[in-house]
């Protein structure tokens, strides 16, 4: 940590000013947390590390717009209203204040856009890279949380928003697409999670994921959770329209689609007979939702051309190491 800084004063100049009254102003070494009357409380934990999930000249905002997008997300795919998390800060001492402060500022909007707030955490000193890890905590009705082990026989498979773009905005950060195309950047630094439509499809859905991993992985753990199989449309996928042609064909960018990570989009499975919910919920939110596929019978998750072929996929998505 800056050498200017102690721990506490840390704490107090950057993080207190996020905390809400269940972190008690960070002055305490624990948060109090009081859950609603007939509420179940769902946790989720996401770590992130410099030079494995980001870069160290990333801006410090998107790092922390990202920490606890993708936790915020977790939540959004079980149906939970975000409430609080706990921060866990590993600080390998390249850290000023200007980077602090930046980071700070990160959060607070973060925090603002989703509707959480900061309860508590901790901050360490490190010899290694800079650590980051969120623990978020959500509200779901008792007993209503979205689970991936749902699926039936006979779903639709529906994904929100469009697919691809944190994958074209990580080539273009990394100067492997021109940015003139459309700058997709924001898309893989800064994520929206579907928060308010992750509610919305708890009496409807019958499960439930985020697509981090990619949609094909991530499908892939609801089938695993479920013992189903899937089938995958890859002409119906949502994917980036009107691009000027550049060295990715459709049918690539579509593939791209399916398998990269970073979308933070949902993927749910919900029976055919509730569709007709999905037009007024997709007009109401301003977001579109497609139908991608079915459940069957099986394990697998097949992805399919217009002819109905196997579309070989090397990788079906992000895979921890």
């Amino acid at each position: 940590m800056p050498r200017s800084l102690n721990e506490f004063e840390l704490i107090s100049r950057y993080f207190a000013p996020l905390s809400g009254r269940e972190g008690l102003g960070l002055l305490d070494d624990a948060a109090c947390l009081k859950p609603p009357v007939g509420q179940d409380l769902i946790m989720t934990k996401d770590m992130i590390a410099a030079d494995v999930h980001f870069l160290r000249d990333d801006d410090p905002f998107d790092i922390a717009w990202k920490l606890l997008a993708v936790n915020v997300s977790d939540l959004s795919a079980k149906g939970a209203k975000p409430w609080v998390y706990l921060l866990g800060f590993g600080l390998s001492g390249q850290e000023d204040d200007q980077w602090l402060s930046r980071f700070a500022q990160g959060l607070k909007e973060a925090q603002q856009a989703f509707g959480i707030h900061l309860a508590g955490g901790d901050t360490i000193a490190t010899a290694q890279s800079l650590c980051l890890s969120v623990t978020a905590v959500g509200l779901v009705a008792e007993g209503q949380m979205l689970a991936r082990s749902g699926a039936e026989v006979g779903d639709a498979i529906y994904v929100s928003g469009v697919l691809g773009e944190a994958a074209l905005g990580l080539r273009q950060a990394k100067a492997e697409l021109p940015k003139d195309l459309q700058d997709f950047t924001k898309a893989y630094f800064r994520p929206e999670p579907r928060v308010a439509l992750g509610q919305a499809l708890v009496p409807v859905a019958h499960s439930c994921a985020d697509i981090s991993d990619g949609l094909i992985a991530d499908l892939g753990h609801i089938c695993k959770a479920s013992q189903k199989g899937a089938v995958v449309y890859l002409d119906q996928l949502p994917i980036v329209q009107n691009l000027p042609p550049f060295n990715l064909s459709e049918r690539d960018l579509r593939i791209l689609s399916a398998t990269h990570g970073d979308d933070y989009e949902l993927v749910f499975t919900l029976p055919k007979a509730r569709e007709d919910v999905l037009f007024t919920l997709s007009k109401d939110l301003g977001l579109k939702l497609t139908r991608v596929g079915e459940i069957i019978e099986g394990c697998d998750v097949k992805l399919v051309d217009s002819q109905g072929h196997d579309v070989p996929i090397e990788t079906a998505g992000y895979r921890h190491h």
